[in-house]
């Protein structure tokens, strides 16, 4: 979780993470009733929303009651009966191939009642076994999974294939779905932006174009989701390679963002909760 702009700190929101089997509880924005969270005490607003973010969701097996096993069926289960306005997938909702079988299998069981309300992105394991994520495309591109399907399915490459990158809005607030898998599979240019004509260029330009048009009027604050985070504290594995493969080619995307004062991005891929301080994509704090 990364903030970018504290201008978000004013407003409300309840935004729930869950990463596999921890839930983080974390009042941010938009809030309809009376909140109390420590000795942190919100006013009560006209319209709210809550919204549930959770990465790195089902795996290739069923949940069980044991400590080696994921709880992601009380994930499913806990975010369901708080009616939730929107649950937030950040990619990877299920592990580790991403099929269609295993999406069916392992994800569907129980994240199914959630799919009238669910906005997704893609993560690295749904291009474990594909270059086009079919299996991921081929579960939220189906209505009968995925409510936003339209949305799933609506950007796509000169071939055909969904790239999987969109926009919407909850009520005053834009939300920005983001595949950042697409900058692994690209070069990029001197000047650091992916490829002409590769996927990452297209949602690049994309990007743009959707903030260049938004109406800062007529929208509360921007919020992003995205699979790979640009930081990372404690980096993933250990393994010095994450830096250069896995943060830095997202950070084009996050030099567009900034620019456009989003206020806040919403990340899986690690496994862990990380929650930073408001700063440019140099890792530079900026208040």
């Amino acid at each position: 979780m990364y903030f970018m702009n504290e201008r978000f700190a004013s407003r409300y929101l309840v935004c729930v993470l869950a990463v596999t089997s921890l839930l983080f509880t974390m009042p941010v924005n938009m809030l309809a009733e009376r909140v109390t969270h420590t000795a942190l005490a919100v006013e009560t607003v006209e319209e709210g929303y809550v919204v549930y973010a959770v990465g790195d969701i089902a795996i290739d097996h069923l949940p069980s009651s044991s400590l080696t096993r994921y709880y992601y069926d009380r994930v499913a289960q806990f975010i369901y009966e708080k009616d939730a306005y929107a649950f937030l997938a950040l990619g990877d909702a299920q592990h580790n191939d991403g099929y269609l079988s295993d999406y069916l299998t392992y994800y569907d069981p129980y994240f199914s009642s959630l799919g009238d309300r669910t906005y997704p992105t893609t993560g690295n394991h749904d291009y474990a076994q594909s270059s086009f994520a079919e299996g991921y495309f081929d579960y939220f591109g189906d209505p009968d999974h995925c409510a936003a399907f339209e949305l799933v399915l609506q950007n796509r490459d000169s071939d055909g294939n969904p790239l999987g990158f969109y926009s919407f809005d909850i009520g005053s607030w834009h939300i920005i779905a983001l595949n950042s898998y697409l900058a692994h599979m690209c070069n990029f240019t001197s000047d650091g932006l992916p490829e002409v004509g590769s996927g990452a260029r297209l949602q690049y330009e994309w990007l743009s174009a959707d903030l260049d048009a938004l109406d800062e009027n007529e929208h509360s604050g921007i919020v992003t989701i995205m699979h790979h985070p640009l930081f990372d504290w404690e980096l993933y594995y250990r393994s010095n390679w994450i830096g250069y493969y896995d943060l830095e080619p997202q950070k084009h995307l996050w030099d567009v963002l900034y620019a456009h004062g989003t206020d806040m991005v919403l990340s899986g891929h690690n496994h862990n909760y990380q929650r930073w301080a408001p700063m440019n994509p140099d890792g530079e704090y900026d208040p």
